[in-house]
């Protein structure tokens, strides 16, 4: 059942339990009643908030999007554009490692690797 259409239940209710003599059953259905109230306007708030939270975590994605569309477009990543501690390295030319000679010991037949 809707928050709302339970407050109608509980106005209905305290209606007739008024018409019928019962004044602390009302009382207690219109306290009850309020609170629901209370609970409903919270709901709304909570739900614009999320809205609007929402909408600006939108805006901020599409932003970010832009910004590496046009920053891959051009081929390259700057500093700029990103915020974060991550950073994009384009890869290195191999170097090759050579070990140091080991020490001649007069044989030809040794191969070094």
């Amino acid at each position: 059942m809707r928050l709302t259409e339970s407050v109608e239940q509980m106005n209905l209710r305290a209606a007739a339990e008024i018409k019928a003599g019962n004044e602390d059953s009302a009382r207690q259905l219109i306290k009850e009643k309020r609170n629901v109230m209370a609970a409903l306007e919270l709901s709304k708030k909570r739900a614009a908030l999320l809205e609007e939270f929402a909408t600006k975590l939108n805006q901020v994605i599409s932003l970010k999007e832009t910004r590496l569309m046009a920053s891959l477009s051009l081929g390259e990543l700057s500093d700029t554009t990103t915020t974060s501690s991550v950073r994009i390295v384009p890869p290195k030319d191999r170097v090759l490692i050579v070990p140091p000679k080991e020490k001649e010991t007069g044989r030809d037949d040794q191969c070094s690797s």
